[in-house]
């Protein structure tokens, strides 16, 4: 028989084990999802690799780089975005808010499991991230009931000038959790401390 703390333990270790790196993208709309349960792909990999999965073309992905490494003053601005398509198709570019946006667009949210889980996309309310969780919950990302998740952010990606921004839109924690991914109330919009937000 287990002590109490080897349970703890044993009960924590699995969830981590089993929601850690489950990851992907759900379309509550279309009802698809792209789910991995390892490292990569990242999610900014995902769209790259398949970008006519999500709605998107290449070409519109090589003229987001493109704008952006004209901003920094690239000698060659297509010719470092078709660099840096390359860079994120292999995993050595693992973010690029702006490629996941033109995903957003059309109608998909990122999704992320483990201990402290995350629903972001253009637009989040309460029925959306509702339908995310219950998905992400189907697929494996996060357990049911979100039993053992410590908190979900729910995040809003903006255009803020030329870059996108993530916006906080609301920290669910404890039953909180379990109302949402059965579509109840989950109370008013809350921001994440500043100390939280440095520590994702």
């Amino acid at each position: 028989m287990l002590s109490f703390k080897q349970f703890i333990l044993r009960e924590h270790t699995n969830l981590d084990e089993a929601t850690k790196d489950t990851k992907g993208w759900v379309n509550p709309r279309s009802k698809k999802s792209f789910i991995t349960k390892r490292l990569t792909p990242y999610h900014v990999q995902f769209v790259a690799s398949k970008p006519k999965d999500f709605g998107v073309t290449e070409n519109q992905i090589l003229q987001v780089l493109e704008t952006q490494n004209d901003e920094m003053d690239s000698p060659d601005p297509s010719e470092d975005a078709k660099k840096d398509l390359k860079k994120i198709k292999s995993g050595s570019i693992d973010v690029n808010k702006a490629v996941e946006y033109l995903a957003m667009k059309k109608g998909w949210y990122r999704v992320v499991g483990g201990r402290y889980a995350e629903v972001s996309g253009i637009k989040i309310n309460d029925k959306i991230v509702s339908a995310c969780l219950r998905m992400a919950e189907d697929e494996g990302v996060i357990p049911y009931d979100g039993e053992g998740i410590y908190a979900i952010y729910c995040q809003e990606y903006k255009p803020e000038g030329s870059e996108i921004k993530e916006k906080s839109i609301k920290v669910l924690e404890g039953d909180a959790i379990s109302r949402a991914i059965r579509g109840k109330q989950t109370g008013k919009r809350t921001k994440v401390g500043s100390t939280m937000s440095m520590f994702r």
